[in-house]
């Protein structure tokens, strides 16, 4: 697991294009929170880079089932990453947020 998280991190640093999905197809914990890193490097980033985001709002009918406070909580930090989001000047970063109405 820890060889894919380094080539992750690695790809996230180098690459011109990252696509950026987090879907309601999982919970997204770990994808939403690194949200916050992939903006501030791109902040930080001289080079052109294109970054593409879209956070689908909640997790799909069978996660709910599945377990019903992971869903909720994902709910939540989805609708927190959002909020924040909204407060960046994306497009003058080169980082489209694409939206759901999931």
């Amino acid at each position: 697991m820890q060889d894919c998280a380094d080539m992750e991190a690695w790809h996230l640093k180098h690459d011109c294009i990252i696509l950026f999905p987090v879907k309601g197809e999982a919970y997204g914990f770990g994808s939403l929170a690194e949200v916050g890193f992939v903006i501030r490097t791109e902040i930080d980033n001289t080079d052109f880079r294109f970054v593409l985001m879209f956070i689908e709002p909640a997790v799909s009918a069978e996660l709910v089932d599945h377990c019903p406070g992971q869903a909720d909580g994902s709910r939540r930090a989805r609708q927190l990453v959002l909020a924040r989001l909204s407060q960046v000047d994306l497009n003058a970063r080169r980082i489209p947020l694409l939206s759901s109405s999931g």
